[in-house]
């Protein structure tokens, strides 16, 4: 169970904690908003996107 909890609950939090700070950011990068970035979708499987 605690293996659990660290392996889902600790990067499930990262998230819910770095959502507040991505929200506000106002930067571009390659003429794309950097919401977008880390929200958007992977569009290969096993790619990550810019945010982690």
């Amino acid at each position: 169970m605690l293996r659990y909890l660290i392996g889902i609950g600790l990067p499930y939090l990262g998230v819910i904690g770095m959502l507040p700070w991505v929200a506000m950011q106002d930067r571009y990068v390659l003429g794309m908003p950097f919401i977008y970035l880390c929200a958007g979708p992977a569009t290969r499987a096993g790619s990550r996107t810019a945010c982690g």
